[in-house]
């Protein structure tokens, strides 16, 4: 059965309403990494970046498809699912990238992330060979017909990527959790699992409507899905402030800041085996785009490069 005039009336009034706190949040997220990238010049900074464009250019997409004419309809509901494919492939990568960091570098991380960053890639494409805006004469509206196999496909791509990254987190990060470190591994597991358990929750939804086969569902979906992806990516900057909170928790024995040169030295405890460098700019990726681990007979080591 159709939707009546008011059923897409206010499901339009609420997606509008959940678009334009996502486009905020993005804005400030903007902001926030354009500033980054001019501190520290992290990956992680321009992959915030880019992500965020890519939401503000979905929302712009998804209202102004709610507004479009019959000649318009299809180009600007491609449009909005091409910035809404890029988006969750950015995402995707945030998660994996950073899974990777923490990892070490480690190439057993490194070649399963890529896999599934590509197994997203490709049903992305699918789902932009496949699904459609197109004119409705009924109600005189352009109405979006999304594939379903294509949707089943880059749904489960999404969980396989959040269950990978945070599997390998709390696996590589449980280690740690017994060392003079663990307030620091504590936030990077607990960051991991909140991230993917909101995110699974938004997919499994996403299922849900799919199969429902209902376009004032969708609209619901996508308003939602905006807004719950916009807010997870940018609690990055949270979570960039908690890291570093914990790291100086840290027993000062533990630390060692050198102000005169880009040398480190480390300070050893006899307690442990695992020695832990932290080199310059490792805030934006454990705050990470550099935290590297080596395994040694002696002792854990923290460095801090100022």
């Amino acid at each position: 059965m159709d939707p009546s005039p008011t059923e897409v009336s206010v499901a339009l009034t609420a997606s509008t309403f959940l678009m334009a706190l996502a486009f905020e949040s993005n804005m400030r997220g903007i902001v926030s990494a354009v500033a980054r990238i001019k501190n520290d010049d992290t990956i992680i900074a321009k992959i915030i970046l880019f992500t965020n464009a890519a939401s503000m250019l979905q929302i712009v997409g998804f209202e102004w498809a709610n507004y479009t004419t019959k000649s318009t309809c299809a180009p600007v509901n491609l449009l909005s699912n091409l910035a809404y494919h890029l988006m969750m492939l950015s995402f995707d990568a945030f998660l994996l990238y950073k899974t990777w960091l923490v990892s070490s570098r480690q190439r057993r991380v490194l070649i399963p992330a890529s896999v599934l960053v590509l197994h997203r890639l490709c049903w992305g494409i699918v789902d932009l060979m496949h699904s459609f805006g197109t004119w409705d004469v009924a109600s005189q509206s352009c109405i979006w017909i999304p594939d379903p196999n294509a949707a089943y496909g880059f749904y489960s791509a999404d969980i396989l990527c959040d269950l990978f990254s945070t599997v390998a987190t709390v696996l590589v990060c449980r280690r740690y959790l017994s060392s003079d470190i663990r307030k620091l591994f504590v936030v990077l597991i607990s960051e991991n699992v909140l991230r993917s358990v909101v995110s699974l929750a938004i997919v499994s939804l996403g299922f849900w409507v799919v199969k429902t086969q209902s376009f004032v569902k969708v609209m619901y979906l996508s308003g939602l899905q905006t807004y719950a992806f916009s807010h997870l990516l940018n609690s990055e900057f949270y979570w960039y402030r908690a890291r570093s909170e914990a790291l100086q928790d840290t027993p000062p024995a533990q630390k060692y800041q050198d102000n005169t040169s880009r040398h480190v030295a480390p300070a050893v405890d006899t307690h442990s085996h695992t020695s832990v460098v932290i080199p310059p700019d490792w805030e934006n990726a454990v705050n990470s785009d550099r935290l590297e681990r080596t395994n040694t007979s002696s002792s854990f080591r923290i460095v801090r490069v100022l």
